[in-house]
């Protein structure tokens, strides 16, 4: 009677997609150390493997920023601070002397009090 090694199931979907092509090339580096008839694996489905892995790998060395996005993240800040000072500026006006401002303000309130 031989001996069997139990294998802890992993998380792969936890992984990052650089841990992922990280542990996929360790893995593949493994399987072909071991040998690759000793696991029961063709050449055909190494060889797809390899070309798989060596795409995940380019695909991750790629950067995903933009010129723009700092662009964009300025416009949300901008669009943020606006959002705050109306509705600052609705509840300000409930209390507000003027009937024709606190009618408005009182509309636009109830209208963005869900916000």
């Amino acid at each position: 009677m031989g001996s069997y090694l139990k294998i802890n199931p992993i998380r792969l979907g936890k992984f990052n997609n650089a841990e992922y092509t990280n542990f996929m090339n360790r893995t593949l580096n493994q399987a072909v150390a071991v040998g690759i008839e000793k696991i029961g694996a063709s050449e055909a489905l190494i060889d797809n493997i390899t070309a798989n892995v060596n795409k995940m790998t380019e695909i991750v060395a790629q950067s995903r920023a933009s010129v723009e996005t700092a662009q964009i993240a300025e416009t949300d800040k901008k669009a943020d601070e606006l959002i705050v000072y109306l509705m600052a500026t609705f509840r300000t006006n409930l209390t507000s002397p003027i009937q024709a401002m606190r009618n408005a303000a009182e509309t636009l309130y109830l209208k963005t009090k869900p916000y």
